[in-house]
This record gives C-alpha cells, sequence and structure tokens, in this order.
C-alpha cells in the first residue's frame, strides 16, 4: 500500500500521504480542506480520504496521474476491483462500497473544476442528463423532469434491514463488563441511535427531566428522543460512578489507558463490540443491527411512518418505508381485510348472464 489516511489535529482531521516519504498528497488535502470549510462531518472526511486513498493506490500501480484521467481510465479502476455479491474475503469490495467511492472521486473531480475555474478541464466521474422526459415525479406521473444518471453505477443489492432476535440482545448486553458499554448499547436499540450519534453526545444534549435526549444526526439534522426508564438508569450510573474525571463535555470517554478520560473513538466503539460478540456468540449483534432492530420493534408496534421517520432522523421517507415493510403483523392484518372486502363485494355482486 503506496498511501495512507493519517488523523491529525489541524484542519482537515484527515490528510493523505506517502507511505515511505509522510508527505501529504497536497491536492487531496485542500480538497479535505475545502469539504471542511463546508462543515462536512469528521467521519464524512474521513471516508472521502479513505475513497481517495483507494483511488491514489491504484493509480499508483498503474502509474497513472490524476490529472489526466479519463472516464475509461475510471473503468479500468472499476474492473480491478472484482465486485462480488456483498462483502467477501480476500479485501474485495461490496456494491455498495463502490458506489460510494465513486461518488467521492466525481466529487473530487468537480472541486478540481471549480478551483480551476476551467470547466474544459472534465469530470470523468460526472453524471449524464437522461432524456428529457424519461422520469415523472407526482402522484399521478404528470409532472416530468430530467434526471442525473451515473453511468459507472454498480448495480446494489437492496436488502431489507436485519433486525434481531431480542434474546440475541440480551445476550450480547449481559456480557458488558461496564455501565458505559451496556448504557451504549441500550442508546441504540431502545433510542435508535447510530453509533456515530452515540459518541458524540455530550451533557448539553440531557434532558433526564423530560426523559429525552437530544440527537445530532447526518446532514447536521437535529431530532430529540424520548428513552425509557432502563436507557437512562445506565447513562446516569455511568455519568455518576464510571466516568473518569475529565474536562471533555462529551459523555461517552476512554475508560483506561493512555487515552483514558478522551472521547471514545470510532474505532474504540467497534473493539468493544468486536470482543463481546466473540465471547457471547452473537456474531450478528451489530451496532447499526440494534437501531434496525429499534425501528422494526416501532413499526411492528403500528407506529405512525411520519413519527418512525422522526425518531430516526431518516432525510427521506422511503428509508422509514422500509421498516414499514418488515412488519409482518400490520402487513398481514391490512391484507386479510383487503381481501375478505374483495371476497364479500365478490359475492355480493350478480352472476354473469
Amino acid at each position: 500500500m503506496t498511501y495512507h489516511v493519517r488523523a491529525i489535529s489541524d484542519i482537515p482531521h484527515w490528510i493523505l500521504e506517502d507511505t515511505n516519504t509522510h508527505e501529504p498528497v497536497t491536492v487531496v488535502t485542500q480538497f479535505l480542506h475545502y469539504l471542511q470549510t463546508r462543515q462536512y462531518s469528521e467521519a464524512t472526511l474521513r471516508a472521502y480520504a479513505y475513497g481517495l486513498r483507494s483511488f491514489w493506490d491504484w493509480l499508483e500501480e498503474q502509474g497513472h496521474d490524476w490529472s489526466v484521467v479519463h472516464r475509461g481510465d475510471l473503468v479500468q479502476y472499476l474492473e480491478s476491483t472484482q465486485i462480488p455479491r456483498g462483502r467477501l474475503p480476500g479485501g474485495r469490495l461490496s456494491a455498495r462500497t463502490l458506489n460510494h467511492r465513486l461518488a467521492v472521486l466525481n466529487s473530487f473531480f468537480a472541486w478540481w473544476q471549480l478551483v480551476q475555474d476551467d470547466p474544459g478541464l472534465g469530470n470523468p466521474a460526472h453524471t449524464i442528463p437522461s432524456p428529457s422526459g424519461a422520469s415523472s415525479q407526482g402522484l399521478l406521473g404528470h409532472v416530468r423532469r430530467r434526471t442525473l444518471r451515473q453511468p459507472l453505477r454498480v448495480r446494489e443489492d437492496h436488502a431489507l434491514p436485519q433486525a434481531l432476535p431480542i434474546q440475541a440482545v440480551e445476550n450480547l448486553i449481559s456480557h458488558f463488563h461496564t455501565v458505559r458499554d451496556k448504557a451504549m448499547a441500550l442508546l441504540m436499540v431502545m433510542g435508535g441511535l447510530r453509533s456515530m450519534e452515540v459518541r458524540a453526545l455530550r451533557f448539553d444534549d440531557l434532558d433526564l427531566g423530560q426523559g429525552q435526549v437530544l440527537v445530532r444526526g447526518k446532514g447536521r439534522r437535529q431530532r430529540w428522543v424520548p428513552l425509557n426508564d432502563l436507557t437512562l438508569t445506565h447513562v446516569h450510573r455511568y455519568i455518576l460512578m464510571e466516568r473518569p474525571s475529565t474536562s471533555t463535555t462529551t459523555i461517552f470517554v476512554v475508560q483506561k489507558g493512555p487515552h483514558r478520560g478522551e472521547p471514545l473513538s470510532a474505532a474504540g466503539l467497534r473493539s468493544v463490540f468486536r470482543y463481546h460478540r466473540i465471547v457471547s456468540d452473537q456474531a450478528a449483534v451489530r451496532p447499526h443491527r440494534l437501531r434496525h432492530t429499534y425501528a422494526t420493534n416501532l413499526a411492528q408496534g403500528g407506529i405512525d411512518p411520519a413519527v418512525l421517520q422522526r425518531l430516526m432522523g431518516h432525510a427521506h421517507f422511503d428509508q422509514t418505508l422500509a421498516y414499514i415493510h418488515l412488519a409482518p403483523e400490520p402487513v398481514r392484518q391490512a391484507y386479510d381485510a383487503a381481501m375478505a372486502q374483495w371476497r364479500r363485494r365478490q359475492e355480493g355482486e350478480p352472476p354473469c348472464p
């Protein structure tokens, strides 16, 4: 691997640098600084940095210069990944991951056009307008608009979110040694928080009197999420009994070691779950599946879809509908009611002459 991504304290938080010389790739650093200026989250900066690292490694292998890359080169980059269906051993990428990396390249080359103020430079990863009238909007399909399509996009399997059996969740949580870890897991499975949202929680976000927490989600969207007594109790106990004394306002911090008292990192949270998945023999229990379980349980309970969208912090209603489709009991009830009405209508009609 020729390049690697490193976290730094300066802006941007992540840089791409040469593994041998430790010299940063200037153009990538400038691009990440641009994203930082546009107030992209640290998680997004990290994802973009790793996406560009993959491309820069490929450029080095092929002996290409990034500034003269053409669409045909990106086709070769696409083919070099040998995309399987889903994540498989051998370091190969899923279609979803590769589509994200192609989107990163689209943003990078679009930024380069912008700073050079030269549309003639071209963007090898740009989208192509579909023929006029190729897409329709509106309930009756009466509003037509031109859409953009990505010619290099890879077909993805649109799998439904996977919920977990409650017994599997209980087995995992029972193996946690600290109140901190139990509190984090409960915030995900009882509050629907993403792992990054749990790590970002601050003391100002807690409203113990009202039993709720202010969550800062993707796209800087904020939402209030109510919490049950069990989750609130564990969060409160952790703060009073277990949390190290530190000046940071972030709630969940490192418990021990040289980084004691520092905010818990994404890698640190993943390592906690990875260890306890092995110990409890619950390989399927991952942080994001706890969030899926929360949404599925609410959907099965008949919650209003608009309320579920608000609780989950979804930007688009289609994301929420995936959980509504997962709820078998309401779907079956609606199906049975519709079939019964159809049968009654059939029985009430006169026979054909």
